[in-house]
């Protein structure tokens, strides 16, 4: 369930996955020291990612804490409201981690590829385009199916999905993957 892993192993696989850095969340820092020591680790990946880029937390659903930044001010900022709001007591999804992705931004369509594995093969898939989002917090905002994406770039979506879900290790159930073109 882990974004930062999924990046990493897309990333391993040779799939195409934007410029990205697992980064520790400040509200694990037990110090002063050390919370100037993640600060400097957060502003050496944000200079790698680059900018625009967006912040999320590692575990997490709907858009939760997610945010574009487009520049090193937004993004120290984005990082400190992240040390508050990315706590199991919060919600309760970050008991599972208070990791945080920072990634670089990619602009373009949106869609949604679900798919129905089983033993590895796709038996079913669906391609949904979504609506632009709201930003800076990708707030959804609709969806329409069927695609009108060329059939083309449907198969080519479709096809990076089951790869995607391959490489996951994901060979049985009911898989949602999110993409831009």
């Amino acid at each position: 369930r882990s974004k930062a892993r999924t990046r990493d192993v897309l990333e391993a696989a040779g799939l195409p996955t934007p410029r990205h850095r697992r980064v520790r969340n400040l509200n694990s820092a037990k110090d002063a020291a050390e919370r100037a020591a993640l600060m400097e680790d957060f502003l050496a990946a944000a200079d790698a990612v680059g900018y625009p880029a967006v912040i999320k937390p590692a575990y997490g659903a709907a858009a939760q804490g997610v945010k574009r930044v487009d520049s090193r001010a937004e993004a120290v900022a984005a990082y400190e409201e992240m040390a508050r709001s990315v706590t199991p007591g919060a919600d309760s999804i970050f008991a599972q981690g208070t990791e945080l992705v920072l990634e670089q931004y990619l602009d373009g369509p949106e869609y949604d590829v679900d798919l129905v594995m089983r033993g590895g093969r796709a038996v079913f898939s669906s391609l949904t385009d979504n609506k632009p989002t709201r930003e800076p917090y990708f707030l959804a905002t609709g969806s329409r199916l069927p695609s009108v994406l060329p059939e083309a770039g449907q198969r080519d979506a479709i096809s990076l999905a089951i790869r995607s879900a391959r490489a996951l290790g994901l060979t049985d159930g009911v898989i949602h993957v999110e993409g831009k073109l």
